[in-house]
């Protein structure tokens, strides 16, 4: 065979079939741009580099970017893989006119070979250029989302290029091994009659429905029973393999169920309408219905990672705000001998040794410990490690003096009466404490409650938090002698004037951990930590993480949502030409051009729209383990993470019926176009 035939073959063949491979090129364009991107900044000096990070919790959010471009890359492959198939598939009778005309398979491999060669490289080379100049782009937008200030210089990385270019060359190799196969193992008149054969209703299959019905039961029960972070952690990739496991069967089992029962039901069968619509229903679910799942379960992607993102980005900063009530925050993992008044009085020279002022100092003395808690008995455990999440309990002991001192409250106890408060369950009656006993006179106050949450912090701890007040330090030593592991505590908070320099508050963080290791015993100052906070770091740092995920979670979503779009056009596109003879038939024996029409419209509208709410109701199902996930980093809000789901639903819907609108009138003209 010639050049000049061989470049012919391969141009026709791209050309006249642009319908279907102008969209594989403009997909394939993209994906390779958003996982060159994604590359870019994963590994760009002006995020984290070497070590060294360009600004405060950089690393993190690089290990993100760099999960998200992995996520990608493997998701590529699927997506690029289906799409090539459906291409393959619509071009089988050219093909199989090919080999009556005379090619040989070896001739017919070496057109495939250059349609790849040409699809590869459009594709791949395009995306390259456009991710390497919006990659710049794509910084200074995160940077804005994480409010870091803007950087100059250009942005080129190798190593992302290199990436890029190797793996999206594997999975074109692959593609084309897989064509190659396809067309070695069929003989031509096979190929040209692909589209012709014959074929049977399709029988229900009772028992991939019942299997459906019970992993969809399993998965949402294991979904919904999850009471902590670690309940979610644990039970998370089981309920998504049961859920996916049971979309696929019931879509493929459980529709051609509902058709069949509808075609029983001779009231509404027989009717011109249902009559055409379930009848031909029932051949393309058969055809159909694991593309129909696919949709699904990518729209439910879409929504879970929208919804994540849009609640980090809003939820953040209120989280901040309310985790942080003052601007410093000092935690001390052990006692110090000196008294309070010292530790604010050394704490505030300290800050003016800075040129800064600190304000509204307080400290707050307890001892931590986990407990195992079972009704109102709580039992030390010789290991943390055997004590379980649903069992375990984060013990915060006051003594009255310092609930009082902290709080500026005016409680009195009796010897053996307490305070309590549980972040979980109300406590009344007695407390059986490592087998001491307590009356309890009453509850923390709702106020106080709120302060302590700040100190605690129980949305993001694995156990239940309980905070017990007790008369004296003494009662307290009593039972931390009986439990070695229970830890002294200090809790000093400070407001300040200001925003602080990055320079001036890594010297008060150094000056302060020397001056409160000095109230120390010598021998104990290896083990004792100091850990100081402040507002405006933490914030920085919150921006990052989620302004990071926000970022990441959106170029995921567009991922998703990419090939969603492309597999509901790649398949409106299949079954149009599969009905295009079937409506061509009715419209001969007397059907009308505006029946024909209505009749699409509710196959297709039922086509569309239940991959869509079964998304929608997986999602829902979904919110409590996800709200638990967030939970973990983030103080979630109830109703604004209500209101962030609906909104994306909403979004997401509209989006749909603009594909769905779209494919509809592609669909249309390719069954009209005999009339």
């Amino acid at each position: 065979m010639s050049n000049k035939i061989f470049r012919k073959f391969v141009a026709e063949g791209i050309t006249k079939n642009k319908k279907i491979v102008l969209p594989f090129l403009v997909a394939g364009t993209i994906i390779v741009m958003i996982f060159n991107i994604l590359a870019s900044l994963a590994y760009t000096p002006y995020i984290y580099h070497d070590g060294i990070e360009a600004f405060y919790g950089a690393q993190i959010l690089s290990t993100l970017l760099e999960i998200s471009f992995k996520v990608v890359g493997f998701f590529s492959v699927i997506f690029i893989l289906y799409a090539n198939n459906f291409v393959m598939k619509n071009r089988r009778k050219e093909i199989g006119l090919y080999g009556v005309l005379g090619l040989s398979k070896k001739n017919i491999a070496i057109i495939l070979i250059g349609d790849m060669l040409v699809k590869a490289f459009i594709t791949i080379v395009c995306g390259l250029i456009l991710g390497t100049f919006l990659n710049k782009l794509m910084l200074l937008t995160l940077y804005k989302i994480i409010h870091q200030p803007p950087v100059s210089g250009l942005m080129l990385e190798p190593k992302s290029i290199i990436i890029t270019a190797v793996l999206f060359s594997i999975i074109y190799l692959v593609c084309l091994i897989s064509n190659i196969m396809s067309v070695n193992i069929c003989n031509p008149i096979e190929l040209l009659r692909s589209d012709k054969s014959g074929e049977k209703e399709p029988k229900v299959k009772v028992l991939m429905f019942i299997a459906g019905l019970a992993a969809l039961g399993c998965g949402y029960f294991i979904a919904l029973k999850a009471k902590s972070t670690m309940d979610a952690i644990q039970s998370l990739f089981t309920s998504i393999i049961l859920v996916i496991t049971a979309t696929y069967l019931l879509f493929i089992a459980g529709s051609i169920f509902i058709l069949k029962k509808l075609k029983n039901n001779k009231k509404y069968y027989y009717k011109t309408r249902n009559f055409i619509s379930v009848s031909n229903l029932i051949y393309r679910m058969k055809h159909n219905a694991a593309g129909l799942a696919s949709i699904c379960v990518l729209s439910t992607g879409v929504l879970i990672l929208l919804t994540s993102a849009a609640s980090l980005q809003i939820l953040g900063n209120k989280s901040i705000d309310t985790l942080y009530l003052n601007d410093i925050k000092i935690e001390i993992y052990d006692d110090n001998s000196l008294s309070d008044e010292e530790c604010i009085s050394g704490i505030e020279s300290i800050a003016d040794k800075q040129n800064e002022s600190v304000v509204n100092g307080k400290v707050l003395r307890y001892n931590s410990a986990l407990w195992v808690k079972s009704g109102n008995t709580f039992t030390a455990e010789e290991s943390e490690a055997l004590i379980g999440v649903n069992d375990g309990a984060d013990m915060y002991l006051l003594s009255l003096d310092n609930y009082n001192k902290y709080f500026g409250a005016d409680v009195k106890l009796d010897k053996d009466q307490v305070l309590v408060y549980s972040t979980k369950n109300d406590l009344s009656g007695e407390l059986n404490i490592l087998d001491k006993k307590f009356s309890i006179t009453g509850e923390v106050p709702e106020a106080d409650r709120d302060k302590l949450d700040k100190i605690i912090n129980p949305a993001m701890r694995l156990y239940e938090s309980v905070v017990v007040v007790f008369d004296s330090d003494e009662t307290i030593k009593s039972l931390t002698t009986l439990d070695k592991s229970s830890d002294p505590r200090m809790y000093i908070c400070f407001d300040t004037q200001r925003e602080w320099s990055a320079k001036k508050v890594a010297a008060f963080t150094k000056d302060v951990n020397e001056y409160l290791r000095s109230g120390l015993d010598p021998s104990k100052n290896e083990s004792y930590y100091v850990e100081v906070k402040f507002k405006q770091e933490e914030k920085a740092f919150f921006y990052n993480l989620y302004g990071g995920a926000f970022f990441v979670g959106l170029f995921l979503a567009v991922v998703f949502l990419m090939a969603t779009a492309l597999i509901i056009y790649y398949k409106q596109l299949s079954e149009g030409y599969e009905d295009k003879e079937r409506y061509r038939i009715l419209s001969c024996v007397g059907l009308t051009d505006k029946e024909i029409k209505q009749t699409i419209k509710r196959q297709v509208k039922l086509i569309f729209f239940l991959p869509l709410v079964t998304a929608i109701i997986h999602m829902a199902v979904a919110s409590k383990i996800i709200k638990l996930f967030l939970g973990s980093v983030i103080i979630v809000d109830t109703f604004t993470f209500i209101c962030s789901m609906v909104i994306v639903s909403l979004v997401f819907t509209v989006f749909y019926a603009i594909v769905y609108k779209f494919t509809s009138i592609q669909y249309y003209k390719i069954v009209n176009s005999n009339n």
